[in-house]
């Protein structure tokens, strides 16, 4: 339940300032995607379930407001959520015999660069609707991709350890309780230290 307050907090705090000072710090028209790199978050922190349903309940947000490309945006928030649960998935799996120090730096920043590919991807799916309604399309609207990904990748290499941090945080008295269960001391580990090392724990990860 906690968990599911936090990442509420989260997606209401990322809309407010999408909303209202991002606009004023745009790049070359670009202007930065706080909302995808917290539904990411979500989904990369707390799987699948958590990440899909917070892409739904923010593409609500979106579209009760009135989103400038309904139905499309509502598409994009649930496969950021998505996204960043399946990202997880693959960053748990790797291993690098024999080069712990290479596991460790994938490990750490494949999060980051998959969020940018998405930024990137998702400004290059805007480009590719305007053409489709008769919009012409030069070389400076694809340099806006390239503008797009870099910014979410400069931000998320903050963002998403903080926000994993916050999420997966546990209350004390809890954290000194499964202290002293012995199978519960390695995932524990994991958790507290992804930001640094870029250790995941992928199975055994719950939801409250």
């Amino acid at each position: 339940m906690r968990k599911a307050f936090r990442s509420l907090l989260m997606l209401l705090g990322a809309y407010l300032i999408q909303c209202t000072i991002l606009p004023y710090f745009k790049v070359n028209g670009v202007m930065l995607d706080l909302i995808s790199i917290t539904l990411y978050t979500i989904g990369f922190s707390m799987g699948y379930y958590a990440g899909v349903m917070a892409g739904f309940f923010e593409a609500l947000v979106l579209e009760v407001v009135g989103g400038d490309l309904p139905g499309l945006t509502s598409v994009i928030c649930v496969v950021a959520g998505a996204l960043g649960a399946y990202v997880a998935v693959r960053v748990g799996k790797i291993h690098k015999v024999g080069n712990r120090g290479l596991e460790r730096t994938i490990k750490q920043f494949a999060p980051m660069v998959g969020v940018a590919i998405f930024g990137a991807a998702k400004e290059l799916v805007y480009l590719a609707y305007f053409y489709l309604t008769g919009v012409t399309i030069g070389f400076s609207h694809f340099f806006r991709v390239i503008i797009a990904g870099v910014e979410v990748l400069l931000l998320s290499v903050v963002l998403i350890p903080v926000g994993y941090g916050l999420l997966m945080r546990k209350p004390k008295e809890k954290a000194a309780k499964e202290m002293k269960d012995p199978n519960k001391e390695i995932e524990k580990r994991a958790v507290e230290n992804w930001p640094a090392i870029g250790v995941l724990p992928v199975e055994g990860r719950t939801e409250e």
